[in-house]
């Protein structure tokens, strides 16, 4: 049931975060996970410990995974889209009011810095959805993990 969940993570849960969701087949794949864990019955002390560590390590597979949704669905607050946008314009707007004779210079000091803010206000909307567009985040770590278990399986 952990590769069924790890395939799912992959060819379902990531091209949905693309688009600002989480997959319900995967969600029901960790419910299943869930079930499953909660009907064993450790019976001796070695067995709690090791069933407390599953616990556990379950917990944080649902923590990561609903954190993962949330990021994928959080946008930057329109307030501070205006703030990035607004503060670009008055900081290019504000080159103007130093004292350079040489226009030319001017030209080059406002270019560079319009160049500048244009880059860093590029690369915030790039990160902006972590799981779509050139800079996105990848699901190869799970692919390696998935890779690993079949290799277990098959010794």
């Amino acid at each position: 049931m952990i590769k069924a969940y790890a395939r799912s993570a992959i060819e379902d849960e990531w091209p949905a975060m693309a688009h600002r969701n989480g997959s319900l087949r995967t969600q029901s794949i960790l419910d299943q996970l869930w079930h499953a864990f909660l009907e064993i019955d450790p019976q001796t002390n070695r067995e709690s410990a090791l069933y407390d560590q599953a616990l556990n390590t379950l917990r944080d597979l649902s923590d990561s995974r609903r954190l993962l949704i949330f990021f994928s669905r959080n946008d930057l607050p329109l307030v501070i889209q205006f703030l990035l946008w607004g503060g670009g314009l008055v900081t290019i707007a504000f080159t103007y009011f130093f004292g350079v004779k040489s226009f030319r210079a001017q030209s080059l000091m406002t270019a560079g810095l319009t160049g500048l803010i244009a880059f860093n206000l590029l690369l915030i909307v790039l990160l902006d959805n972590p799981f779509d567009g050139y800079l996105r985040v990848t699901p190869e770590p799970l692919r390696g993990i998935l890779e690993r278990l079949d290799g277990i399986e098959s010794s």
